[in-house]
């Protein structure tokens, strides 16, 4: 009976694993067309670009910690590991780059707004 238990939980991280897997591979599709036809239209990409790729990196982690639970070897684990690292560590890097791109244009739009505000108040003086 445990044994039975045990193949089901298998056979469920194991589809658990190859669904993650599948929906990180089609959000980097998407991002990836999604990206193209942003740049083809000569309008900034990068900041899309990197949260589809943040996103898909997720959704790649999550199957490789299901792996996690069905491994047997010492060598697998090790090269999961490995994976896992590598992936949280661009994931890190992207969403670090994410927030700086996000914070540059919150800065480049209050830069705007004071320089629109600015010429408002010259031209109300100048009316004077």
């Amino acid at each position: 009976m445990l044994e039975i238990g045990s193949e089901v939980l298998h056979t469920i991280i194991e589809y658990g694993v190859l669904f993650f897997e599948y929906v990180g591979v089609v959000v980097l599709i998407y991002s990836g067309i999604k990206g193209l036809i942003t740049y083809i239209k000569k309008q900034p990409v990068h900041l899309q670009l990197s949260k589809g790729l943040a996103l898909a990196l997720e959704f790649l982690l999550i199957g490789e910690i299901l792996h996690t639970v069905i491994v047997q070897s010492y060598e697998d684990i090790i090269f999961i590991g490995c994976l896992i690292l590598i992936r949280m560590f661009l994931a890190i890097i992207i969403n670090h780059e994410i927030e700086s791109k996000q914070e540059q244009k919150m800065h480049k739009r209050k830069f705007e707004h004071e320089l629109e505000h600015l010429g408002h108040h010259e031209n109300k003086e100048s009316n004077h």
